[in-house]
């Protein structure tokens, strides 16, 4: 086992009681004359060592292979997706290098989100499906990369507040290089009704399958999302999972006038 205190990794004995195992942490043991002793220091180093390894190996890993599989993707030509007087979304088809089933059902359906047009790209963020969400990966379903296009600033909002229409809290936000919009990457659990993608006019765009229930001005809309969708939203709208799984969503707050 791992002791932390003064940066130590000390040996764990353990105890055979009955049919489980007593951990001692400190190293040493209260003798009972019914209990047979254990010393697993040898075993305790070396499980540490190799759960050590293994955590600080994973930390790196994800966003290395997804800068990789960007890398190895082949691209093909796309279609718009959404289009209105302030946006006009493009996605692109990609094809991932063959792997196990394992791995690819790990991969992201959208890859990343890029700002820009056919001529530049300012910024790109790459992507990964949400911890909870549901298995993206059915026949028929194509890996994809998301790039959108500011054609003018929408109208500025009213600024009376609305509760519950603020991004979750483990949202992950980008300011830097995005046409001076804010990025947000969010996980949305299930009904949590307190939440919503902000004070401004929002392009989202949905990283794994679920059931919304989205709600404007108190008007309400129920719909089946898929990853990969991407919708314009007005400003304040909430956003509620309705089914038992997270459903991940990138979303740009739009510069107003």
């Amino acid at each position: 086992m791992l002791d932390l205190k003064n940066n130590e990794i000390r040996p764990t004995v353990a105890r055979e009681i009955g049919h489980g195992i007593q951990l001692n942490h400190r190293g040493d043991v209260n003798t009972c004359d019914s209990e047979n002793t254990v010393d697993n220091s040898g075993v305790g180093r070396f499980f540490c060592c190799v759960l050590l390894t293994t955590a600080c190996a994973g930390a790196g890993i994800a966003a290395e292979s997804l800068t990789k599989l960007m890398a190895a993707a082949k691209r093909s030509d796309g279609r718009v997706i959404l289009e209105n007087d302030y946006v006009r979304v493009h996605n692109t088809v990609l094809e991932y290098p063959p792997a196990s089933r394992r791995v690819s059902e790990e991969r992201p359906v959208v890859l990343y989100l890029q700002l820009g047009s056919d001529q530049w790209v300012s910024k790109t963020r790459l992507l990964e499906p949400p911890r909870g969400a549901r298995l993206s990966w059915r026949p028929g379903i194509v890996p994809l990369g998301i790039w959108i296009e500011l054609l003018k600033p929408p109208p500025r909002p009213s600024t009376l507040g609305d509760p519950g229409t603020y991004p979750p809290r483990n949202a992950v936000e980008e300011e830097e290089g995005w046409g001076g919009g804010t990025l947000f990457v969010a996980a949305f659990r299930p009904f949590d009704y307190g939440v919503g993608l902000g004070p401004l006019p929002t392009i989202a765009v949905v990283l794994s399958d679920g059931a919304v229930e989205v709600s404007t001005r108190g008007l309400r809309r129920r719909m089946a999302v898929k990853a990969g969708d991407a919708y314009w939203f007005d400003a304040r709208t909430r956003l509620t999972v309705l089914d038992d799984y997270t459903v991940g969503v990138a979303f740009l707050q739009v510069p107003t006038q």
